[in-house]
């Protein structure tokens, strides 16, 4: 199977299994780690996954929606996001 020119290999499902138990189990999910291990093709197939089975009637996987945050640019001392 090729999904948006990836090949699909057992650890990159493996990890995508990962990344869904902490979902279900936790209000929030940040994936950290060293450059180029994985992270963004993790969440990206991740997200493909969900809303695949959500289109396809599986209601109890919700639609996934992303919000990317840079936590450099918060202001610890006025407690707002610059």
């Amino acid at each position: 199977m090729n999904i948006n020119h990836l090949e699909i290999i057992e650890i990159s499902i493996e990890k995508v299994l990962q990344l869904y138990e902490t979902h279900n189990s936790r209000h929030s999910v940040m994936l950290i780690g060293k450059t180029l291990s994985g992270k963004t093709t993790t969440w990206k197939l991740f997200k493909y996954a969900l809303i695949t089975l959500n289109k396809r009637g599986f209601n109890e996987y919700n639609k996934v929606m992303v919000r990317k945050f840079n936590f450099f640019h918060i202001n610890f001392f006025l407690r707002n996001f610059i």
